[in-house]
């Protein structure tokens, strides 16, 4: 699959971080407005996660060749280098900012007290999915997806050295493990790596290896035919009574609507150039890590300003966090990256 199919994704994926400050701009501040809101309002914007674990998968997928062939040292350490050192450097910021609001305001962030264990699994990316599997560990509680997606990877690197040794037709393992993950969600399992944040993440993971295999093999005019009816009846549908939506957003946004827009993406992709928007991909993943610090320090503020918060004030402050986000891209992650992978290719 040529390089320029990602383009769309990083669009998406800019969007779906945008959501989510917005989601936890309302969860933390307490904001409620009149209309249309991201958190306590008719829709729950929290599972637009799912939508990055779908991405995550769909990219995975194209990479199953190499991934059958690449030992598990190298597979797993090219996504470690990816994820551990901007994550460890937010850790220990958000680290110093919610000791400067415990100072200023006498009490903790969420009651998310920085002990030496929430420290150490937080570093670790250990604190959601796993064998601890409490996301109330977390000193940034959202990075439960990364702990979760790092889960997903070495699953998937199992998986797929299984279904090569084997001869298993590829798609159905996945489908397979989509089902183990919706089963174990609906049945409220609680195991290590198979729990709610591993289930979530393993569901939407592995749904999203599948629809890569969907869209390779099934034709992109019915795919798009498809994709547009599902959309637009889930429209007509919100618009005639939103309460259809109410038995389960969870499965209707992971299985239903989410495959549905990823599909439309990739094919407008198919006439409409989206290289000019690449770096929001990569900018996307900075502006996940550093708006909860961001949130404590605009809660730390107004805790001396008793500032009233408004709309504006949380498109500007989704403003700020993308533009500190593509700074620390350009000087911090860029040249990491880089030297992390000149180095690799030396070794």
């Amino acid at each position: 699959m040529r390089e320029q199919y990602y383009d769309s994704l990083n669009l998406l994926k800019f969007v779906l971080a945008v959501i989510i400050i917005f989601h936890h701009w309302q969860q933390n501040t307490g904001t409620v407005f009149e209309s249309f809101n991201f958190h306590r309002g008719m829709i729950y914007f929290g599972y637009a996660v799912e939508f990055f674990f779908i991405i995550s998968g769909f990219l995975m997928g194209i990479q199953h060749d190499k991934t059958v062939q690449s030992d598990f040292g190298n597979f797993f350490r090219k996504r470690a280098e990816r994820v551990y050192p901007m994550a460890a450097l937010s850790t220990v910021v958000t680290t110093i900012v919610m000791g400067v609001y415990h100072y200023v305001t006498g009490k903790w962030f969420f009651d998310i007290v920085p002990g030496i264990w929430r420290i150490f699994n937080s570093l670790t990316l250990t604190f959601s999915g796993g064998v601890v599997g409490n996301v109330g560990l977390g000193i940034n509680n959202p990075f439960w997806y990364l702990c979760v997606l790092l889960i997903c990877y070495v699953e998937y690197w199992i998986c797929s050295q299984m279904f090569s040794k084997y001869v298993i037709k590829e798609i159905f393992g996945y489908i397979g493990l989509c089902a183990v993950g919706i089963g174990a969600h609906y049945y409220k399992i609680d195991f290590p790596f198979l729990n709610n944040p591993a289930s979530r993440g393993m569901a939407a993971f592995f749904l999203g290896v599948v629809l890569f295999y969907i869209y390779r093999d099934v034709s992109k005019k019915m795919l798009g035919i498809v994709s547009g009816v599902v959309l637009g009846f889930l429209i007509m549908a919100a618009m005639v009574d939103f309460k259809l939506f109410y038995d389960d957003q969870w499965g209707i946004f992971t299985f239903i609507m989410f495959p549905s827009i990823l599909f439309l993406a990739l094919l407008a992709e198919e006439r409409i150039s989206f290289r000019k928007v690449r770096i929001l991909g990569a900018v996307s993943f900075e502006m996940y890590l550093w708006h909860i610090p961001a949130l404590v320090l605009l809660q730390t503020a107004n805790a001396v300003t008793k500032v009233s918060y408004s709309r504006s004030a949380m498109i500007l402050f989704a403003a700020v966090v993308t533009g500190w986000a593509s700074l620390v891209y350009q000087m911090l992650e860029k040249p990491l990256s880089q030297w992390l992978e000149a180095r690799r290719k030396r070794k």
